[in-house]
């Protein structure tokens, strides 16, 4: 499978994505703004990340946990319900992140194939959170449909 941002897994010092995750079908929900077409909706945070979260990434000095970060980071952020969606929201938001200005206003829900990337496993956290790499020249902004606002 050709990845999207073959070019950035390339400099890092870890596989990525890691031979352990694997293509699903699975209804999957992420977290976009209103105009599904805005280009962060379906930009890893890699590409968005504010200067601060990167100085603290570079900082870390062993080499391959901060690639392995940098890896999670090229990745798509997706939920395996609308629950866990809404309560990681609730919880980053009680935390203090701006997440309507970095993450997004909407819920958008997908069913998502093998064919489209592959993903680690949901967390076991009550939030359902996994990584998604998806496959080169990915149009989900055509597929996903925004469900409701956050």
């Amino acid at each position: 499978m050709d990845f999207q941002f073959l070019d950035d897994f390339k400099k890092l010092s870890v596989k990525c994505p890691p031979d352990n995750y694997k293509p699903k079908n699975m209804v999957v929900f992420r977290w976009v703004f209103e105009d599904i077409m805005n280009s962060k909706n379906f930009t890893p945070r890699y590409f968005l990340a504010p200067t601060s979260e990167w100085k603290k990434l570079n900082s870390i000095t062993e080499e391959e946990v901060r690639d392995s970060k940098k890896c999670d980071m090229l990745a798509l952020s997706f939920f395996d319900s609308e629950d866990g969606a809404r309560k990681k929201l609730l919880f980053l938001l009680d935390i203090g992140l701006k997440v309507y200005d970095w993450f997004g206003t909407h819920l958008a829900m997908c069913n998502i194939v093998e064919t489209d990337g592959v993903n680690d496993e949901p967390e076991n956290d009550n939030y359902g959170h996994f990584n998604h790499h998806p496959k080169e020249n990915y149009q989900y902004e055509t597929r996903f449909k925004i469900i409701s606002k956050l």
